[in-house]
């Protein structure tokens, strides 16, 4: 089995389908056709009934609404370790909708304490994000896909 490893903006060099997915940052941050885009790459480079993990913004995290507005649910704080980092935050059905080509099996509101990297934040912040966690395995492909 091969371990292939991406970054937000490069396309994934593959073959052949994929086992499984995870993905911890490369949903956090972008505009949402972005985000919409990475999830549809991956839905097609999944095999069937393959499992996704997901890591979203929340619109509950506190930093939703602040900094630039980029559009509705799309900010960049202006100060902190992600000053200018554009950031998408979602409801529980945007969630839904944006992993539409899936099965969800879970997906679950998790306060960043528990889970954030202090690499990328410190405690204070970390305290306060919330995320999104998601698990997805994905479905057949149509002849449409």
């Amino acid at each position: 089995m091969a371990v292939v490893h991406g970054t937000y903006d490069a396309v994934l060099p593959f073959s052949q389908p994929f086992a499984g997915a995870l993905t911890t940052h490369a949903l956090l941050h972008g505009m949402p056709g972005t985000i919409a885009s990475r999830v549809a790459t991956i839905a097609r480079a999944l095999e069937c009934g393959a499992p996704f993990y997901a890591t979203l913004g929340s619109a509950s995290d506190p930093r939703f609404g602040r900094g630039k507005r980029f559009g509705p649910t799309t900010f960049a704080p202006m100060e902190g370790s992600e000053r200018g980092v554009v950031h998408t935050y979602f409801d529980a059905a945007d969630a839904r909708t944006l992993f539409g080509a899936f099965e969800i099996e879970s997906l679950e509101q998790v306060g960043g304490g528990r889970s954030i990297g202090h690499w990328a934040h410190d405690a204070t912040e970390s305290a306060e994000i919330v995320h999104w966690y998601l698990r997805a395995t994905s479905r057949p492909k149509t002849p449409l896909d």
